[in-house]
């Protein structure tokens, strides 16, 4: 099985065409930038090393923010037991450094910068933006929250080891991590 996951994920981050286990299969001509609910394998994803942030079990009832009492209500099953970084409600980025080869789990507010003037918000990173980058968005995993307009958007992206990420999708909430 260990043998089986290392060739996933050696496929997987060289650009190979290998899909992880039990994967759906889509065409890529009709949905080239989504993922329709890939199994998350925990061993699979990358250590990363994220600034001013804190690291909480990703669990219903907690706090999405550290300065806010915005709660998550809800979590999609394949991502139980896994952590989530904690920014403050207008910590404004997520900035990590990924430190072992393997997937980034990236939590966007659907918003995408409704809230701020559009001179402000077209130096948001967009969904379009994360996708040329390789992001994957893995439809249907969603996080909710208990703010109506508060729904984190699920991406994801093989990494290497050192790659640098520093992003701001919204004028107040800042993205999160999910991590092991």
């Amino acid at each position: 099985m260990k043998d089986r996951r290392e060739l996933i994920v050696s496929t997987w981050l060289q650009g190979g065409s290998e899909p992880a286990p039990n994967a759906p299969t889509t065409s890529a001509a009709a949905k080239p930038a989504a993922s329709v609910g890939r199994p998350v394998d925990a061993a699979l994803i990358a250590k990363v090393e994220v600034q001013d942030a804190g690291v909480l079990k990703l669990v219903a009832d907690e706090k999405i923010w550290s300065d806010r009492d915005v709660k998550i209500t809800g979590i999609p099953a394949v991502f139980a037991g896994l952590q989530f970084t904690q920014h403050k409600a207008h910590g404004l980025a997520v900035k990590f450094k990924v430190k072992t080869d393997g997937v980034v789990y990236l939590g966007c507010p659907a918003r995408w910068g409704t809230t701020a003037p559009p001179e402000d918000a077209k130096t948001f990173m967009t969904a379009e933006k994360l996708m040329k980058e390789g992001w994957i968005r893995e439809e249907p995993y969603e996080i909710k929250t208990t703010a109506a307009d508060m729904t984190f958007l699920i991406f994801s992206r093989p990494c290497k080891a050192g790659q640098q990420f520093n992003y701001r999708t919204d004028k107040y909430a800042p993205p999160i991590l999910l991590l092991r």
